[in-house]
């Protein structure tokens, strides 16, 4: 299901690059590509079990230039001392992702006290050879809203803070949704990076990538749909026909691929002077429940008895750029750095679909 490298296997550079929460979405489709460039790749994983189904599955073909790395807490001190000896780049990928946890302990603390052990231990335990270390954050981290914010035209930018978030999480005895404790952990996370940074003056380079809804095809698939993690659900949803409804699904936001976000990833490892200090929003294009049944029912005429039509066309741009009147994201920023040119719409869709095929 991954993309496929030569016959004979890259060949090894002899650095290892380290992949926090390996068995997760966006870090299996990164520690792939890693592992195609010749790079060792040490996968850190809270059970051993998970990190094995990608060595015997996705990433089978590399056979030892893999190896996992079990850290069942990840906020316990020292927690990565021995994951990180001798590699050239970090990618802290690991977060929490739970719409079912509640408490702040259990989402905004794992994902502060996790950052911080990873970050320290690099400073501490990594050697002179590490260049770059990069955090997965979120464009949650940017999102400012207050009363009827998200009916605004307003763009996000790299500059932009999610400040409400942070002054939720202040209030003594604040009550936040799960939603609301995941994007409070993703801003409180990254402040957390940027401190540590500004006070610590590390050796290696720092920066974090900022993706939107990440779509497109996984390194490799859970048993069945119901492991699926939020960002693909709602294409299953859609292709599947379990969402009769369109509307009841979520408005039009923005998407990136999982394979573009993943390229951003390793060019900040690769090229550790010029993402040095930098954040960089991973966001090309704005899609819909209508656009994804739209684009599921041109490539499977055989499901059109069962992908709901809705109204094809409506509530989205052509060329799905951004609507007036709906706030966005600008990803020009890694673009231009990376010398990227976003994979569309279309493709990220059928990627997806193509992927969920085994599940029909």
């Amino acid at each position: 299901m991954a993309p496929s490298h030569s016959k004979d296997g890259p060949r090894p550079n002899g650095k290892i690059a380290v992949v926090t929460g390996v068995n997760g979405y966006i870090a299996s489709v990164l520690g792939h590509d890693l592992l195609a460039k010749g790079y060792k790749v040490r996968g850190t994983v809270r059970s051993r079990a998970s990190g094995q189904a990608l060595a015997d599955g996705a990433y089978r073909s590399f056979g030892s230039q893999f190896e996992v790395v079990q850290v069942p807490d990840i906020t316990a001190p020292h927690a990565f001392d021995e994951a990180v000896k001798g590699e050239w780049r970090i990618y802290h990928v690991a977060s929490p992702v739970n719409l079912s946890l509640t408490k702040v302990e259990e989402v905004v603390h794992v994902a502060v006290e996790a950052t911080k052990n990873v970050l320290q231990t690099a400073h501490d335990h990594a050697g002179q050879q590490l260049e770059a270390l990069v955090v997965t954050s979120s464009v949650a981290a940017l999102l400012n809203m207050t009363e009827g914010q998200l009916a605004t035209s307003h763009v996000y930018t790299e500059a932009d803070w999610n400040e409400k978030s942070e002054k939720q999480l202040a209030q003594p005895g604040s009550q936040l949704d799960p939603g609301q404790l995941y994007v409070a952990s993703k801003v409180a996370a990254e402040r957390t990076v940027w401190s540590w940074r500004e006070d610590h003056k590390p050796s290696f380079s720092i920066s974090s990538v900022l993706p939107s809804l990440v779509i497109g095809t996984p390194a490799q698939l859970p048993a069945t749909p119901d492991g699926l993690n939020l960002s693909l659900q709602p294409t299953w949803g859609v292709f599947a026909g379990e969402n009769l409804t369109l509307q009841d699904l979520i408005p039009i936001t923005a998407v990136v691929h999982v394979r573009d976000v993943s390229t951003i990833h390793i060019w900040c490892g690769e090229y550790p002077r010029d993402s040095d200090g930098h954040r960089f929003i991973a966001s090309a294009a704005y899609c819909s429940a209508q656009a994804t049944a739209d684009i599921l029912r041109k490539h499977y005429p055989a499901r059109r008895g069962i992908i709901p039509e809705g109204h094809p066309g409506q509530g989205y741009q052509s060329d799905f750029s951004k609507p007036p009147h709906q706030l966005g994201f600008d990803g020009t920023k890694a673009a231009r750095a990376v010398g990227l040119t976003y994979l569309p719409v279309e493709q990220m869709i059928v990627d997806t679909a193509k992927a969920m095929e085994k599940y029909l």
